[in-house]
């Protein structure tokens, strides 16, 4: 299966050599999101694992199918997890006919698409003035129907706090039907907590919330900060590596703390470069996740 924008390679952003890391360089914060949680756990706690794609050609045997032809890739994956971090919406806006195509591909109603927002609205230019742009893109996701998951808006890494009102000004903009989570790579952001207060309380009143980006090589964006009562990991890793195990076991320990406190529901997606064991990594945490609700 060849790569394109449905079936893109796991994400290089932090991604380094594990050969001189320890748990130590990785570990994740602590912080306290108790009062935004509340402190009771949610009457229907929900959480979802995926990975960054719905297809390659060495998942085909690990997930019992080694027959699948590729456009019959997604309802594969579908019987199997029920998310995926959608990245070819990064690249283009698709038409209803196609979105409306992979959501009955999909065969299971309770499945979520979560996409990426289109570049055109968050890499080129200022974000003011993109009304008609963003307007159009959210269109096209309407296909998805009760299949749409939290669209995330990745900013560049160039995208400095010095653009806060403008970024502010286009959050006010966007629908309050849909789930927003925001990605900020810039390191000028962090410490979030300690620079932008007023900020993170904007978020929290417009219900956005921040992508916890954990990445072995760039760790500020593992920030742990919760706006609303929701969580959006995308996971950076090699897969099947002791370290990584260790990753996965701390990120089940604070799950289970969050979802006692009132954490309503979370997406994990992860970007695993073994893609050879990333089929049994992501089955492995989809079970351990899943036990926390139980």
């Amino acid at each position: 299966m060849k790569n394109n924008v449905f079936n893109a390679p796991s994400m290089n952003f932090g991604m380094i050599p594990y050969d001189t890391l320890t748990f130590t360089d990785v570990e994740l914060p602590v912080v306290d999101n108790s009062k935004v949680l509340g402190n009771k756990k949610a009457t229907h706690p929900a959480i979802y694992v995926g990975l960054s794609k719905w297809g390659d050609e060495e998942w085909k045997i690990p997930l019992n199918a080694p027959k699948t032809k590729d456009k019959d890739m997604l309802a594969l994956y579908a019987s199997h997890f029920n998310t995926v971090e959608l990245n070819a919406t990064h690249y283009r806006i698709f038409d209803d006919a196609y979105i409306t195509k992979w959501a009955q591909q999909s065969n299971n109603n309770a499945f979520k698409f979560c996409p990426k927002m289109f570049n055109g609205i968050t890499h080129r230019g200022s974000l003011a003035n993109k009304e008609e742009l963003t307007y159009q893109f959210l269109s096209s996701l309407d296909g998805f129907g009760n299949q749409l998951g939290p669209v995330f808006i990745q900013l560049s890494e160039s995208f400095s706090p010095s653009r806060i009102n403008e970024l502010l000004d286009f959050l006010k903009f966007l629908p309050k039907n849909i789930q927003f989570f925001i990605e900020l790579r810039s390191r000028h952001w962090y410490p979030l907590q300690e620079k932008y207060r007023n900020f993170l309380n904007q978020l929290y009143l417009l219900n956005i919330g921040l992508v916890i980006t954990d990445t072995p090589g760039i760790r500020y964006p593992a920030h742990m900060l919760l706006t609303i009562p929701k969580l959006f990991v995308r996971f950076v890793g090699i897969g099947n590596t002791e370290l990584d195990n260790q990753r996965l076991a701390n990120w089940q320990t604070i799950l289970t703390e969050w979802y006692a406190q009132g954490l309503e529901e979370a997406y994990f997606f992860l970007h695993l470069h073994n893609e050879a064991d990333a089929i049994q990594e992501a089955k492995e945490v989809q079970q351990n996740f899943a036990a926390i609700l139980k």
